[in-house]
């Protein structure tokens, strides 16, 4: 069939004004709702609890609000040992226990020292 044979059956819409529809159409796609950000004492409430979790080997040592990054940081030092927070930070044997906005918490713990460390410790003293 061609296109000068083909008829159509009903007449083309005219084309000088054209009314949209009535109803209004759905957004392609739901925006989620962002989700609610904790209060500074909502997050220090938080932080407080994870630290009372691990209070039996790790005390305190400081607790910053990172402004850049919006959360809240502890550092805790090892309760057996007596140091500063820049000594154990030196020693890398501190603990970080973070949370954001949103109350997602996040733990960092040291590494374990090697055998050879701790036989060195062991044999010749130290902390």
């Amino acid at each position: 069939m061609r296109a000068q044979d083909y008829v159509a059956e009903t007449p083309p819409a005219s084309t000088a004004y054209y009314e949209p529809p009535a109803r209004a159409r759905p957004p392609a796609y739901e925006l989620e709702p962002e989700p609610e950000k904790l209060s500074m004492q909502e997050r220090y409430i938080l932080l407080m609890r994870a630290i009372e979790l691990h209070d039996d080997v790790w005390r305190l040592a400081s607790i910053r609000a990172n402004e850049e990054k919006d959360r809240l940081e502890a550092y805790l030092i090892p309760r057996n040992k007596r140091m500063e927070l820049k000594q154990a930070i030196h020693r890398n044997q501190f603990m970080v226990i973070t949370i954001d906005r949103l109350g997602n918490t996040t733990i960092k713990q040291p590494k374990r020292e090697g055998i050879l460390r701790r036989v060195w410790r062991w044999l010749f003293g130290g902390d």
